[in-house]
């Protein structure tokens, strides 16, 4: 029997050190894992810091271009603006001097048909001037006739 409790004793002693020893394993697994897991969620966390980086790198150079963008139209806006105005102005101008001309030629031809009417009106007036003449001497002939 003493040789049966011997083994029985080293049946424990070995299961108790096979318990121990897997106690330390599993203990070791564990602190593996969790030392996995943390490198992991370390990991990630650089991962999700150079990736939001990125993005607002990214942003920053799309803000950018953007602004570059709006200021190009305004440009080009503000350019086609004055170009607008130019054209009107020498349209405008343009106008003007037609306008100018056409009542100088007005001017000219009232003073031209203002200048004709006098004329004609002094002819008519030399004329009806000769037309008495010739009566009044007709008048005379007639009577130094009659006489």
């Amino acid at each position: 029997m003493v040789s049966l409790e011997k083994e029985l004793e080293e049946e424990r002693t070995r299961t108790a050190q096979l318990a121990t020893e897997l106690r330390h394993a599993a203990t070791n697994s564990v602190s593996d894992l969790k030392a996995a897991l943390e490198l992991e969620k370390d990991s990630r966390m650089e991962m999700e810091a150079l990736i939001l980086k990125k993005v607002a790198d990214d942003t920053t150079k799309v803000g950018g271009a953007l602004a570059a963008e709006r200021k190009l139209r305004e440009d080009a806006d503000l350019g086609l603006r004055e170009e607008f105005t130019a054209a009107i102005k020498q349209q405008e101008r343009a106008s003007s001097k037609f306008q100018a001309k056409l009542l100088d030629d007005m001017d000219c031809t009232k003073t031209a048909l203002r200048i004709e009417s006098e004329e004609r009106a002094q002819g008519e007036e030399r004329a009806a001037q000769a037309l008495g003449m010739v009566i009044h001497q007709m008048q005379e002939s007639l009577q130094i006739v009659s006489r």
